[in-house]
């Protein structure tokens, strides 16, 4: 029975750090641009399938082409919000975020065109499959999710707490206005941040490729659940998605491994209106009168 309950906080902790990388990224965009960027999975699924295909083409060792992957990820990133958001940035917030959705849309259609419906398979990050542990099977590519996601975190609050740039996001999102008369480019720091949500979006969607069927509409999932990481644990800092993300992934999976894996979504989202009926403004959020 510990076993069980082992594996099953594990798996939580798997699929709740893909969860918060993707949210970490949502928090991002949104912070310093307002809008939700509802493309992030698409440039995850993008991402993942095109390092798939460099694999195919080159025979590259697996980390040499998640780099590229990630580098490719940002410049898609950085494309995306130079042609969908910054020529809209007039706009307000809730109409770009729905030009997003649409642009989501047409994303899905040229993924399908250039890879076809079929799940793409993706190597793992190790030779080991799986491990004992306490007497519960864990997956290594797990162990490999769960520490990666933990430098990932690090490394992005040492750089939004140490670096210039890192403190220019932040004063944008806390006051664009008076960040520009400090000097700071507000259109540069949006295009930054999507720089960064994109190569996010890309680490989660490399790392989970190998456990997951990834093919041309995982996107959605995958932009759902980071969205609901993000609005549970709260907008106002990259610590709410990290919280929320941690609990929805624990959430389904003792939804799963105790009820069934068919209601495992029922059982998360109930607990996250739950939630969000005590704490309004999220987990760490700032709570509403």
């Amino acid at each position: 029975m510990e076993s069980a309950y082992l594996q099953m906080l594990f798996g939580g902790l798997t699929v709740g750090s893909i969860y918060a990388m993707l949210g970490v990224g949502l928090t991002l965009i949104h912070r310093t641009s307002g809008i939700i960027n509802f493309a992030q999975g698409e440039l995850s699924v993008f991402a993942v399938l095109f390092a798939a295909s460099v694999i195919g083409w080159t025979g590259w060792p697996l980390p040499v082409v998640i780099l590229v992957a990630i580098l490719f990820a940002c410049g898609l990133g950085l494309v995306f919000e130079r042609t969908v958001v910054n020529p809209i940035r007039f706009l307000q917030p809730w109409s770009v975020s729905l030009v997003t959705l649409a642009a989501a849309i047409a994303l899905q259609g040229v993924i399908m065109l250039l890879w076809g419906k079929s799940a793409i398979p993706f190597p793992t990050l190790s030779k080991e499959s799986v491990i004992n542990v306490a007497g519960a099977t864990i997956q290594v590519q797990s162990l490999w999710i769960i520490g990666l996601t933990a430098v990932l975190v690090v490394l992005l609050h040492l750089f939004l707490e140490r670096t210039n740039a890192g403190r220019a996001m932040t004063a944008v999102a806390e006051s664009p206005s008076t960040a520009s008369l400090m000097g700071i480019d507000p259109r540069i720091i949006v295009a930054f941040s999507f720089i960064i949500g994109a190569s996010l979006a890309a680490v989660a969607g490399l790392l989970v490729a190998p456990i997951t069927n990834m093919s041309f509409d995982y996107g959605v999932r995958l932009t759902i659940k980071g969205m609901i990481a993000a609005v549970l644990g709260g907008f106002d800092n990259i610590s709410g998605p990290i919280v929320g993300g941690l609990v929805l992934g624990i959430a389904e999976m003792l939804a799963a491994g105790l009820i069934s894996s068919l209601y495992k979504d029922v059982f998360a989202f109930a607990i996250i209106i739950l939630l969000l009926y005590v704490r309004r403004g999220g987990i760490l959020g700032a709570q509403q009168a």
